[in-house]
């Protein structure tokens, strides 16, 4: 165990540890959290050191062990000049961070470098009194080093040190030791995407802070994989990261480059997609448009197509979606009824139309029998939709 003044360690040490994606969340405390753990911090209440892996040791127990995919790993941190790999306290860094860089106002009791009791409102560290900020930069910190770790282990080591602050089912994926993990991570990141799950209802900083985009995306490559036939539910997104555990990608062939660059460019034609059906409506776009858009970009994609027009083709995507699914509402309803007076016959299920089918895309059988259908009617609209201006590439 270290112990820093926290200013030495945010200004000399904090450069110095690895944030890998795979292990750690997303910073993720809002900006009141972050106040009240330096108001805890500041009257010697947050006993929690940080932790995290020695790079050096690590790489030498793992050239000893013969493991090639942690000897790797540890040379990529390596080569970005990092001396350890973060394992937890990622948020408590970042709050001291904020604080001295006068991103983060504080506002609250303190007690100063003296033992004098102070009050703020809303001032930034670069105000406060001197000897408050005496009392903050001086404020002690202790980081516990992990030595002699393989890199293949951190994903374990980190899910148990955080077993009690309710890692959500995608936080805990993240940390799973598999190529899919970084994958998916990677794409519901990149700067197109980012900004699409914004445009989407349901979808708030905070869940995105806690990995929903990640979920979404897992979701999406799952239902654009050509043969896989599981259902997107959390037992079956856990078994499709799980596959590739411990695993290299070419040993898993739903993980070939072959179909993350089919999804890289499926993902780049949704975004695209939302961001035009954006331009054309206030709100955000409610989910089952989402999902009919993504299975409208698996359908440009396959067929090598250019769509000139993106705003008329969302458009008219969400027209033919909105018909389908009130055809089969009111033949459902016409079913019912026929049902209702003759008595004959197992009475529908609703599972056999459309409008069901847009609420379960996590369900293999629903969300295959709406691609089938939407794209059934794509094909027949293109033939005569000239004003869609579709074109082969």
């Amino acid at each position: 165990m270290t112990t820093y003044k926290i200013k030495e360690f945010i200004d000399t040490e904090a450069h110095k540890i690895f944030i890998d994606r795979c292990f750690q969340r997303k910073a993720c405390w809002s900006d009141d959290t972050c106040r009240k753990y330096i108001i805890s911090a500041n009257k010697k209440r947050t006993p929690y050191p940080i932790v995290v892996a020695s790079v050096s040791s690590g790489l030498q127990h793992s050239i000893r062990m013969g493991d090639k995919l942690s000897e790797d790993r540890y040379r990529e941190c390596e080569g970005l000049r990092k001396d350890y790999v973060s394992l937890d306290g990622q948020n408590r860094v970042e709050a001291f961070r904020k604080l001295f860089a006068d991103e983060l106002s504080l506002s609250g009791d303190f007690i100063d470098a003296d033992g004098a009791e102070i009050t703020v409102t809303n001032k930034f560290y670069s105000s406060l009194p001197i000897r408050l900020q005496d009392a903050l930069r001086d404020l002690e910190i202790n980081m516990s080093i992990m030595n002699s770790c393989l890199y293949s282990d951190l994903n374990d080591i980190f899910v148990n040190i955080n077993s009690g602050d309710a890692l959500n089912r995608q936080e805990i994926r993240n940390a799973f030791n598999t190529p899919i993990s970084s994958f998916v991570r990677k794409i519901s990141e990149r700067k197109d995407i980012a900004e699409m799950w914004p445009k989407i209802t349901g979808f708030k900083p905070p869940a995105i802070q806690r990995s929903q985009d990640a979920e979404w995306t897992a979701i999406a490559y799952m239902a654009t994989l050509q043969g896989l036939k599981i259902d997107a539910n959390p037992n079956g997104i856990d078994n499709f990261y799980l596959k590739g555990k411990n695993q290299l990608q070419k040993n898993i062939p739903e993980y070939s480059s072959r179909n993350q660059t089919r999804f890289s460019n499926i993902m780049s034609i949704l975004a695209r997609l939302c961001s035009h059906y954006k331009t054309q409506h206030y709100g955000t776009i409610p989910q089952k448009h989402f999902w009919a858009f993504l299975m409208a970009s698996e359908y440009i994609q396959d067929r090598g197509c250019q769509v000139k027009d993106l705003a008329a083709f969302s458009k008219f995507v969400v027209k033919l979606d909105e018909k389908l699914s009130n055809k089969s509402h009111k033949k459902f309803m016409s079913d019912h009824d026929k049902w209702e007076k003759t008595g004959l016959g197992a009475e529908p299920s609703k599972s056999r139309y459309y409008y069901h089918w847009q609420g379960e895309i996590k369900k293999y059988s629903c969300r295959s029998q709406r691609k089938q259908h939407l794209i059934k009617e794509l094909n027949k609209s293109v033939e005569v939709q000239k004003s869609l201006e579709i074109e082969l590439i």
